[in-house]
């Protein structure tokens, strides 16, 4: 029973992590900011890595795919998240990000041969149709709240939640086979970590990546590096956990309800009631995911 706590927990870290990223994100645009908070995690992970030893564990020959794996969903996958927390705020944002699900079930069938049964089917469905529902109907014209005002154009931002849900389930995808053949988990997240944090910190010293938009405070930093804490350290401990102690796909279910969770957090937050259509479309979203994992 407590490892559905546990679950519960790291959806719940999640979405005090995403109320930590979304103003820092808006101020410093959303890949220098997670430029600073993936050197953070990474910085985190190796530290207890180095002391528990488990970094030493994972064969040479899994380091490439785990770093591919990083670079997918940490350094292009996270970046578009909180590009679109920037333009579009932390709820709408991690209900686009709910797409990785149904993403990664079409990745499979397209470059895995995998067969998808009916149930999946009806859950991509769900899945789509609760987004369309969360970002057209998910706010009131009473809500003035700054997380829920839309920065640019609109259409530029759900595709940068979408290329986030897209990011996370390559990486997902791709760093499976490794955690198959027995790889630890924190391990494989330290090496996913290091290499996106390289490729991050490169691009920024070549010049391919945007300079922070505002100068960088020591505010930034606390707030990345408790993002990196809360989301990585805490979150995905919990996760682990559930895993080893529980069953896996109830496990991932309810890790899955941070679109849901943020709503009553959201509510508390800014003193704004979400609107009808953010509950609605954010519960049939995860439902959605449910269906997808489950049959």
């Amino acid at each position: 029973m407590y490892y559905e706590y546990a679950a519960l927990g790291a959806a719940f870290s999640w979405v005090f992590a995403s109320l930590l990223a979304a103003d820092a994100s808006r101020e410093l645009g959303g890949l220098a900011f997670n430029r600073l908070r993936v050197v953070a995690a990474f910085l985190m992970l190796l530290i207890i890595t180095a002391v528990s030893g488990d970094l030493q564990s994972v064969p040479l020959h899994w380091y490439p795919i785990l770093a591919v794996s990083g670079v997918a969903g940490l350094a292009i996958g996270d970046s578009a998240l909180f590009a679109a927390f920037k333009r579009l705020g932390p709820r709408r944002a991690q209900v686009l990000y709910a797409c990785n699900a149904p993403m990664a079930v079409i990745l499979g069938i397209l470059f895995l041969s995998e067969a998808p049964n009916c149930g999946q089917f009806l859950g991509i469905a769900a899945v789509f149709s609760g987004v369309v529902i969360a970002i057209i109907w998910g706010k009131r014209k009473s809500q003035i709240h700054r997380w829920e005002q839309v920065q640019g154009l609109v259409w530029i931002g759900i595709a940068l939640g979408l290329l986030s849900g897209l990011g996370q389930a390559v990486g997902s995808l791709i760093v499976k086979p490794a955690l198959e053949a027995g790889v630890d988990p924190v391990a494989a997240s330290t090496v996913r970590l290091g290499a996106a944090a390289l490729v991050l910190l490169v691009m920024r010293g070549v010049g391919l990546s945007e300079p922070a938009a505002v100068p960088i405070t020591l505010r930034h930093v606390t707030l990345a590096s408790a993002n990196a804490f809360v989301a990585v350290v805490v979150g995905v401990s919990l996760l682990l956990w559930a895993f080893a102690n529980g069953d896996v796909g109830i496990a991932s279910v309810l890790s899955a309800t941070t679109p849901v969770m943020i709503l009553p957090v959201l509510w508390l937050r800014t003193r704004e009631r979400p609107a009808l259509g953010a509950w609605i479309g954010a519960s049939i979203a995860v439902c959605g995911t449910a269906a997808i994992i489950l049959y």
